[in-house]
């Protein structure tokens, strides 16, 4: 594979930084729209839509997939969606358990 030059380089990072910024706003957004969905269905689909956009989407526009990329993008819609909902329910992640009650 041949070496990219310095401003091809400097290219893909902006565009990876960009996804990943992307998916961390497609976290919140998706959290604060489908509160009624589980927490853990909607990470899942936030890994799910990672992979597929490094393995189908970036070769589209010249990029190359990541493994790295995509695991930061997915961590940060992740975080995202997590940071929703501790702000909405509280940060006790055991719901019904008798030290989170109000």
């Amino acid at each position: 594979m041949p070496r990219l030059s310095a401003n091809d380089a400097a290219i893909s990072i902006a565009a990876n930084v960009a996804i990943v910024l992307a998916f961390a706003l497609l976290g919140v957004a998706s959290r604060l729209t489908f509160q009624t969905t589980e927490t853990r269905l909607q990470i899942l689909g936030s890994w799910i839509l990672a992979l597929a956009v490094d393995r189908i989407g970036k070769p589209a526009i010249a990029l190359r997939p990541s493994r790295t990329w995509c695991a930061l993008a997915a961590a940060a819609a992740s975080a995202g969606m997590l940071a929703v909902r501790w702000h909405l329910e509280g940060l006790c992640p055991h719901r019904y358990a008798p030290h989170c009650l109000p």
